[in-house]
Formats: structure tokens, C-alpha cells, sequence
């Protein structure tokens, strides 16, 4: 919860559940750059580095967080990512160049 902190985003949907219950997302919601960051994270753990990575914001994600899990793939132009939900909702995606390797 104290996310807010890093990114400046004092939304009180992010923090507030009676605040965040009013609104079409009806309770709070994860800061998207959070779940960015697990994302990053998630794929450098692999003992990989990241030159460059693009996602976007699909779905909100919902506090307490479901349980989510990341699939991977590739196609022509690099790396591809998912973080999804059991029933393989989509909540952000994007792509990522892996960092070449120095000869």
C-alpha cells in the first residue's frame, strides 16, 4: 500500500476502500506500475536483463490480489508477456528485448 510513496499517485483508489467502493472499479485496485514492477522482476529472476519493455494496462487488478501468474512466449519481434488469473483473464501484456550478450 505504500506504493503510492514511489510513484506519487494518491489516488484514493489505491488506498481508500469506502472512497474506492463508489467507483466503477468498486473497490481498490493495485497501482498499475506496481504490478509493472512484479512483472520486471518476475522476468529479470530468470537471469535474464531487460534492454527494453513496452506493457499496457488492460484490466485493473483487484486489492486483495487474485492469485496471477505470467505467460511468456515470442514472436518475430522478441519476448512476450502476460499476467493473468486462473481463469486466464488478461490484466496487463506487452513485449521486451532481452539485452545482448557482450562477446
Amino acid at each position: 500500500m505504500e506504493f503510492f510513496l514511489l510513484t506519487g499517485d494518491f489516488n484514493p483508489i489505491h488506498t481508500v476502500p469506502w472512497l474506492a467502493k463508489r467507483t466503477r472499479c468498486a473497490g481498490c485496485i493495485m497501482h498499475g506500475y506496481g504490478a509493472f514492477a512484479k512483472i520486471y522482476a518476475a522476468i529479470e529472476n530468470q537471469g535474464v536483463i531487460i534492454s527494453e519493455i513496452e506493457t499496457r494496462f488492460i484490466k485493473p487488478i483487484p486489492l486483495p490480489t487474485p492469485q496471477l501468474h505470467m505467460q511468456i512466449g515470442t514472436d518475430a519481434s522478441g519476448q512476450l508477456f502476460r499476467l493473468v488469473d486462473h481463469q486466464g483473464q488478461t490484466y496487463q501484456s506487452g513485449r521486451y528485448q532481452l539485452q545482448a550478450h557482450a562477446a
